[in-house]
């Protein structure tokens, strides 16, 4: 991967953390915690998808390739790894 490319291209915002993660996780190097902050609407959610879809991909080359079946169960909420914990009613789903 070139050091300009990042794998989450559809993602906007924090280029220099997306940039990093990019790197990592094309390394083999996935961080085993995140802490994603900020306000309400600043793509937070969007992130935490995109990164455990990442982590769960069985591609070879970019991750996430979102055509492997890892990705296409992350994308539909059924992946066995992926736990999704909705804050406000308290119940993982």
């Amino acid at each position: 991967m070139k050091s300009s490319e990042s794998v989450f291209p559809e993602f906007i915002g924090n280029q220099s953390a997306l940039q990093q993660l990019s790197e990592d996780i094309a390394a083999g190097r996935f961080p085993h915690a995140l802490l994603l902050e900020g306000p309400t609407g600043c793509g937070k959610r969007t992130l935490a998808r995109l990164l455990a879809k990442a982590a769960v991909c069985d591609s070879e080359g970019q991750r996430p390739c979102g055509v492997c079946v890892a990705c296409k169960k992350a994308e539909n909420g059924s992946h066995p790894d992926i736990t999704v914990i909705d804050e406000d009613a308290r119940t993982l789903s």
